[in-house]
């Protein structure tokens, strides 16, 4: 038992990557939104039925019920439409919110929404409802109201009692509509607002009591509405109503919402861990970490043999490699799947520095810091394990540069002249070897697709173990001269 604690452990230590721990990070940061989201949209039963559904699932992975995990699968996807279906206007107000997240968001706001907003408010209000007057008052949280609301009159004006009457007088051409106070500005009135469906919630409520709900549903806003009927006041939070019977409830609950999203916290980590958020952060890295165990992680290790090409760097200049040269080697490489993923075959090569190569028969081992593998791969195997090369010392020679050709040219030309840009060339040879009558080809023209006089472009073919010059180019330009 404790031996195969002690592998489960060693083998995931070696095969954690640091890309593994940005994936999970990731992972807790959607997951994170997503509780929060979901815990205010959701009912309780909704939730239980989510997370039931999820373990049996995550049980049937374990346990190997490929039944199970089938039907759950097949069920899976009627459940997600529900899911849309059911929760289409949250899900609109959640990538509205992650749509106006910005640099900004994170700074500390000089909001000036401050105790005197408040008794304003909260006088003007009261003395709305004694006077049974209908009113819409929204003040804004965090999460945009832009696409929530239209239409409206810009006013940008400081929030005082004689506005708010006359906004709300019967006279007034907006009064109909809502006031957006931001800040300890009224920033528009006449506003038009969406009206919710929820009719349990809404009540004896009139269209009032439906846009303040509506806009509610989709963002954090509080919502005050007056009733001009029965003289009533409520506040609109989250999708739900809370009569508010006197002054001093409706004092309470705004200072409570001037303390969430206007009053500066001293201490950031003390307020977050009170809020309950920092047990959502832990819940939601767990989750990551085990749904990343059971989706992700592959303890077992993968074989894969490649054919990889074998390149000589640093060749001291006074030496040339004499053929043959081996090109390429048989590598077998180890690792988790999840380690292949981030492996590209293409970009495998077999890298030999061979500075201190001497005249002569050399022999270089091969080992695995000859080749560059991602995290979570090893070298398991190379064939061969070493590589001859051999090195003679260098001589230069000039050699006449000839142009191949093939086919035949068309039955009313005739070939006047090739005539190549570049006439000689020097080769680098081995200081051993008749070399002098060598000459340097090009690659084949075919002539038979020559039309007329012209030049062309051809690739210079140097004969066994020689090079060109690292200076010369490899193609030349050759004249093709041609008459009827």
């Amino acid at each position: 038992m404790l031996q195969s604690i002690y592998s489960f452990f060693s083998d995931f230590v070696r095969n954690f990557r640091f890309v593994d721990l940005i994936d999970i990070l990731f992972v807790s940061v959607f997951l994170y939104i997503f509780i929060n989201w979901f815990r205010k949209s959701a009912s309780r039963k909704i939730i239980f039925t989510a997370i039931a559904f999820v373990s049996v699932y995550i049980l049937a992975r374990i346990l190997g019920l490929y039944l199970t995990e089938l039907v759950i699968n097949i069920l899976a996807v009627f459940i997600i439409l529900g899911f849309i279906i059911v929760f289409q206007s949250d899900i609109r107000r959640l990538a509205y919110v992650i749509g106006a997240w910005n640099i900004s968001k994170w700074k500390d706001r000089n909001k000036t929404f401050n105790n005197r907003v408040i008794d304003v408010l909260v006088e003007s209000v009261t003395k709305m409802a004694e006077k049974r007057t209908g009113a819409i008052i929204v003040l804004r949280g965090n999460e945009p109201w832009e696409q929530c609301t239209t239409g409206g009159i810009p006013l940008n004006g400081s929030v005082s009692h004689n506005l708010l009457y006359s906004i709300f007088s019967t006279a007034s051409p907006g009064h109909d509509g809502a006031v957006l106070l931001e800040d300890d500005k009224i920033i528009k009135f006449g506003v038009h607002l969406p009206l919710s469906k929820n009719l349990a919630e809404i009540g004896q409520g009139g269209t009032r009591h439906a846009a303040s709900l509506g806009l509610s549903e989709q963002c954090d806003a509080l919502v005050i509405v007056v009733s001009e009927e029965r003289g009533t006041i409520k506040i609109a939070r989250d999708g739900k109503f809370t009569p508010i019977n006197s002054a001093a409830q409706l004092k309470e609950a705004l200072d409570e919402y001037w303390h969430k999203y206007y009053a500066k916290q001293k201490e950031a980590l003390t307020g977050f861990y009170k809020s309950g958020k920092i047990n959502t952060a832990l819940l939601s890295v767990a989750l990551a970490t085990v749904l990343w165990l059971i989706f992700a992680y592959q303890s077992e290790s993968v074989f894969r043999t490649f054919t990889v090409p074998i390149e000589f760097r640093n060749l001291n200049p006074k030496l040339i490699l004499e053929e043959p040269v081996p090109t390429d080697c048989r590598v077998t490489l180890s690792g988790s799947e999840q380690g292949f993923r981030m492996l590209r075959p293409s970009d495998l090569v077999v890298s030999l520095d061979i500075d201190k190569l001497e005249k002569g028969e050399n022999e270089t081992m091969i080992s695995k810091e000859n080749i560059k593998l991602p995290s979570g791969v090893r070298l398991y195997n190379v064939e061969p394990k070493s590589v001859r090369i051999y090195a003679a010392a260098l001589r230069y020679i000039n050699a006449p540069v000839r142009v191949q050709t093939t086919g035949r040219l068309p039955g009313n030309l005739r070939l006047q002249g090739l005539v190549p840009e570049v006439q000689v060339v020097t080769l680098r040879i081995p200081e051993k070897g008749n070399y002098e009558q060598r000459t340097v080809y090009t690659e084949p023209l075919d002539l038979s697709s020559v039309t007329s006089s012209s030049k062309v472009s051809l690739r210079l073919m140097p004969p066994r173990n020689s090079r060109l010059l690292p200076e010369q180019n490899s193609e030349i330009n050759v004249r093709v001269i041609v008459s009827k």
